[in-house]
């Protein structure tokens, strides 16, 4: 199914509609953001039920608007609601692929774009996965002004273009180091997760 949101660009932005969407039970398969010139963001997503593998209900629609409503006016914690969400049922977990391991890679590209730094992070697909990145750079103090995301055979590869929170490029290179450590420390923990999800699942059977 494919949602399109159309906004005033905030600091964040990405990240909450991320967090609305798997907050309302959607997983998300692929992205794309743009920033117009006059500050309207363009926000397209692909998704998923993630618990039925199938088209979002009408229950995960209404939800997804509610929160989405309260997660722009910083009226909701998004990250409770996801981990409210799969308490019972992780779905922190790998997009099912036999005999599959890719490594995680982050890169930056500085010369794509003039005004911004682009970072790509390149790993195993997980549910959840563009909401904890996003999150994590969120955090960071970056703006994602723009970002495409694709996932295909099982790997993830989620492009972004940021600036600080003042919107400059980010070229020191501590900061990028600093960017790619928490990058891949929230993989790590998402990947515990998905780790401790399927012990769980092998215990009810």
């Amino acid at each position: 199914s494919r949602v399109t949101i159309c906004a005033y660009h905030q600091r964040g932005l990405f990240n909450k509609i991320c967090g609305a969407l798997t907050a309302s039970g959607l997983t998300i398969f692929n992205a794309q953001i743009f920033m117009r010139q006059d500050g309207i963001s363009l926000n397209t997503f692909h998704v998923l039920n993630a618990e039925e593998s199938d088209l979002p209900t009408e229950r995960c629609r209404k939800e997804f608007a509610v929160i989405l409503d309260r997660a722009l006016m910083d009226a909701v914690n998004l990250e409770e609601l996801v981990e409210k969400r799969y308490k019972n049922r992780p779905s922190f977990e790998p997009i099912p692929q036999e005999h599959f391991s890719f490594p995680t890679e982050v890169s930056f590209d500085q010369e794509s774009a003039r005004k911004y730094t682009v970072v790509q992070i390149q790993t195993e697909d997980f549910i959840g996965l563009l909401y904890t990145l996003t999150r994590a750079l969120s955090r960071l103090g970056t703006d994602i002004v723009a970002s495409h995301s694709f996932t295909e055979k099982g790997v993830a590869i989620d492009r972004f273009l940021i600036t600080d929170c003042i919107g400059n490029k980010i070229i020191r290179p501590d900061r990028l180091r600093t960017i790619e450590a928490v990058l891949r420390q929230a993989i790590e923990n998402l990947k515990l997760k998905a780790a401790e999800g399927k012990k769980l699942k092998e215990k009810e059977i």
